[in-house]
């Protein structure tokens, strides 16, 4: 899934338009997201204990999917299942896919495809930190443009309804064109990862 820095902004007028598209049940989920009024759901599937059927289900929906879509993550599970366990445990793509274990075995396995087409073969099996043995530990240009260019300014506490808050700064986005694409794609990708750890 690619990110695009050059894409063009939405617009009020596209906001607009996307809104009169929606179905009356996704904006009422839009708006219970914006709100936080689904925040008892959310926590409710959160604190309940995922069975063992639902990660056997898992397991077989991964297996099941075309062997091109899953070779990443099939990798990863092999390669390093304690990283596999820490980072990107099957147990919160069921969750966010309401328990479907085909749509969550997907994301999951769009998710390693995303990360070694990011990281790179040698770098996507390790941990996301800057630490040594860490995927960005001796990253040059990705450290030069988190000192140079600090878009995220502060991690926030959690808001009222238990979601992590990063807090960027615009106009420091606009600093970060001078490093490469793929370092601002990395920055997002390492700052995302330290906010789903809280």
């Amino acid at each position: 899934m690619p990110f695009s820095y050059s894409a063009p902004r939405f617009s009020q007028e596209d906001q607009e338009l996307e809104i009169a598209e929606m179905s009356p049940e996704e904006k009422e989920d839009m708006l219970d997201d914006v709100f936080g009024r689904n925040a008892e759901k959310i926590a409710a599937q959160n604190e309940r204990e995922i069975t063992k059927e639902e990660l056997d289900a898992f397991d077989r929906a991964l297996e099941d999917l075309p062997s091109d879509e899953r070779v990443e993550a099939l990798a990863a599970t092999a390669m390093c299942p304690d990283l596999v366990e820490a980072e990107t445990n099957p147990t919160m793509f069921l969750i966010r896919e309401n328990f479907d274990p085909q749509k969550a075995a997907k994301r999951f396995a769009e998710y390693w495809d995303f990360r070694v087409d990011l990281l790179g073969d040698d770098k996507a099996f390790l941990p996301i930190t800057l630490s040594e043995g860490g995927a960005f530990h001796e990253d040059e240009e990705l450290l030069e443009m988190m000192r140079e260019s600090p878009t995220y300014r502060v991690v926030l506490p959690e808001d009222s309804q238990g979601r992590g808050v990063l807090f960027m700064e615009s106009d420091q986005e606009s600093n970060a064109i001078d490093f490469s694409r793929n370092a601002r794609i990395k920055y997002h990708f390492y700052m995302i990862h330290r906010l789903m750890e809280r």
